[in-house]
């Protein structure tokens, strides 16, 4: 006798193997309680029809029609053998093959929608999950995190299998932004590597983009490039050096020019960014110090066009804009912040799915 009947007239004996194998994405940061109440210390069997397998599923298919021992009859019945999977999210998928949807629930966790959506990967079932797979995010969407965890990791693996394109770019873009250091997922996800080579790729550029642009304009106003005076350039410099010491981005190794901080702890760190204000002395008459009448004023640079172009220049982004408009004034530390954070924006976004779909495609023809 089966633990679960699909089908009372079923002729498939599914045998789940070691079912809720551990993972440890599943208990990373976990604060979802597990609901399954599937026993995990034995087999697991599932009842089930191979006319509504062979339907949904080429890989079951394949094992039932393809001469493979699952296939193989015993005592009137064939045999199909699975490990590792959820029960639960097992259980599930089975009953949307065989149309029970009075048994499958209208809201689950995230973690056993990423658990279903590894079943669902694997026999190639996307087709028949896609409604309840909709339903499903649809429910979660409100909960999508703005901070890097294991929930970004849960959502990306989601969106990927089950094709969510809008998910898919808001969570990437989180894992650019939020991620301290190289994102890494368990070889057991169905994630394919150019994501998260182009998450970690994204990052990476952005972060040696704006350490570049810093180092130079620190040179710049060291060597007087910079500043419209002696006195302008050594000011700057000096509330440059300071704003970067209290953030603790000076004097970090190349390959980490930012230390463990996230890209959005470094815009914002540049978004911080502003000239000092002191003043000049000036006479009335146009003369230094000719006259006793001698005028102080807050000193302000001259805005220039130029030093935006140079900027872009010196590495801020190829595809970035170099509409005139967006560089015309040029003049503060608050200006070359923004410059910077321009030059990185098209990496600031998440990723399309299209692009990564399309890959995959052409690999599999």
């Amino acid at each position: 006798m089966c633990d679960y009947t699909m089908d009372p007239s079923g002729d498939v004996v599914l045998t789940l193997k070691t079912p809720n194998a551990p993972l440890a994405i599943w208990d990373a940061g976990d604060t979802e309680p597990t609901a399954s109440t599937t026993p995990s210390d034995g087999p697991v069997t599932f009842l089930v029809s191979s006319r509504h397998l062979i339907l949904a599923s080429p890989v079951l298919k394949a094992m039932l029609t393809g001469g493979w021992d699952e296939g193989a009859a015993n005592n009137g019945q064939r045999q199909i053998r699975a490990e590792d999977w959820d029960a639960e999210a097992l259980e599930i998928v089975m009953n949307v093959l065989h149309n029970h949807y009075r048994s499958v629930p209208k809201m689950v966790t995230l973690k056993l929608l990423a658990k279903i959506a590894l079943i669902v990967d694997y026999y190639e079932v996307h087709e028949a999950l896609q409604m309840m797979a909709s339903m499903w995010i649809h429910a979660l969407r409100k909960s999508l995190p703005n901070s890097f965890g294991t929930g970004v990791v849960l959502w990306t693996l989601v969106s990927w299998v089950f094709g969510d394109a809008a998910v898919f770019k808001r969570i990437t873009k989180v894992a650019i932004l939020r991620s301290r250091k190289d994102v890494e997922i368990p070889q057991e996800l169905p994630i394919p590597l150019a994501v998260i080579d182009r998450i970690n790729q994204h990052r990476k550029d952005s972060m040696g983009v704006i350490s570049a642009g810093l180092h130079r304009l620190r040179q710049d106003y060291t060597e007087g490039r910079e500043g419209c005076s002696p006195e302008c350039s050594a000011m700057h410099l000096g509330a440059l050096i300071k704003h970067l010491h209290t953030h603790k981005f000076l004097d970090h190794p190349l390959e980490t020019p930012f230390g463990d901080s996230s890209l959005v702890e470094v815009v914002e760190c540049l978004s911080g960014l502003k000239s000092p204000t002191f003043y000049v002395v000036a006479t009335g008459d146009g003369s230094r110090f000719s006259s006793a009448r001698c005028i102080h004023r807050v000193h302000q640079c001259p805005r220039r066009t130029q030093v935006g172009v140079e900027a872009f220049n010196l590495g801020v982004g190829e595809n970035c804009s170099r509409d005139e408009h967006s560089i015309a004034s040029i003049s503060t530390l608050k200006d070359f912040a923004a410059l910077l954070v321009h030059g990185v924006k098209d990496k600031l976004e998440g990723l399309r799915l299209a692009d990564f779909q399309l890959v995959s495609d052409t690999q599999e023809q």
